[in-house]
């Protein structure tokens, strides 16, 4: 009895401003204290008698995001939204929400709405720069190809820890350069790894044999500097063929993080980015697609010519002029710059499927 009588108590005193003001209270304190579970059953007293309480549903959407329910999360946050007035950081926490769904237009509405409340909202504009990278991890989009286009053979340069290269079918004759390779998986039985730089590589063998024919995929992710990745394309080219296909990886920074040409620290994209601006300019019959890939972006290179002899020729002079293009020029409109296509398998397999003869 003494029990019914309390919750009959309690049930009118949430009702009540002063009730209400300490259920909100009680609720942020759990959430300060990642006590999460303990903050959605105070809101649920609370907005069991006033479900139209913005701030209540607010502050229980964020606690069931850490509580690994994301959609009721969304929920949350829309419903308040609809019992206004709308704040930016109701629109953030959405975004979040959706973000963890994988729903990335919606996340894109949310910050931008956020943004349209409070365009000061620094938070909000670096989360919805990192949207741009989506789907699928780098890795699983190269097993999507590898898989797709079933190569004759593959050439990577950057093999390191050996999975990527790992990913090329058993069929598939896959040679690996990494001057210091430190391999952590079986490889197949045509897989092999030459330990040497990618300079010394093509200066020493004849790849072409060593393939069996021209290269028909091949993926460079050597030294993250721009003359390097440069000279990697340019002879990865000339030993394909018109339909032969080329991946480049870490061209597409989300940030000024990790860009420089020294790394400082784990994240090191060095300045590949600078690659795809120079191809674009000078070689223009080129069809250059970079996918948005996380963590940093995959670029897709087809349409080759490996007679011409162009890039060679002005080897120096690129390097000069790309060296002078910084990452703020380019910034605002990256998605312009590096020829920005979202990550989606269906969009990919139909780039890969394209006539661009």
């Amino acid at each position: 009895m003494l029990a019914a009588l309390f919750q009959k108590f309690f049930a009118h005193d949430a009702g009540s401003g002063a009730g209400r003001d300490r259920l909100l209270r009680l609720a942020r304190e759990a959430l300060d204290q990642n006590r999460y579970d303990e903050a959605v059953a105070q809101l649920d007293r609370l907005l069991a008698r006033e479900p139209r309480n913005a701030e209540a549903l607010f502050l229980r959407g964020t606690a069931l995001i850490e509580c690994n329910r994301p959609r009721d999360a969304l929920s949350d946050f829309e419903r308040a939204l609809a019992a206004g007035p709308a704040q930016a950081r109701y629109h953030y926490n959405a975004a979040v929400a959706s973000w963890k769904l994988n729903e990335m237009g919606r996340c894109q509405a949310s910050l931008q709405a956020a943004l349209a409340l409070e365009p000061q909202l620094q938070a909000a504009r670096e989360f919805l720069d990192r949207t741009e990278l989506h789907g699928d991890h780098y890795g699983i989009l190269l097993q999507r190809i590898q898989r797709h286009l079933k190569p004759r053979n593959y050439l990577e340069i950057g093999t390191e820890n050996g999975f990527s290269l790992a990913l090329a079918g058993v069929e598939t004759t896959a040679i690996g350069i990494d001057p210091e390779p430190r391999i952590a998986v079986p490889l197949g039985p045509n897989h092999r790894v030459f330990a040497e730089t990618s300079d010394d590589f093509f200066a020493r063998h004849d790849v072409r044999t060593l393939l069996g024919g021209p290269v028909e995929l091949a993926l460079i992710d050597g030294m993250h500097l721009f003359e390097y990745a440069l000279r990697d394309f340019i002879n990865v080219e000339r030993l394909g063929s018109r339909e032969a296909t080329i991946l480049v990886h870490d061209v597409y920074p989300q940030d000024r993080e990790g860009i420089s040409r020294e790394r400082k620290g784990a994240v090191w994209l060095g300045d590949v980015w600078r690659l795809i601006p120079c191809l674009k300019r000078h070689r223009p019959d080129l069809w250059i697609r970079t996918i948005a890939s996380p963590p940093s972006g995959l670029a897709l290179i087809r349409n080759l010519d490996p007679a011409s002899g162009l890039l060679a020729q002005k080897l120096e002079q690129l390097r000069r002029e790309f060296l002078a293009l910084d990452y703020p020029a380019i910034e605002k409109d990256r998605k312009t710059a590096l020829n920005w296509v979202p990550n989606d398998w269906e969009n990919v397999r139909e780039l890969l499927d394209r006539n661009i003869s």
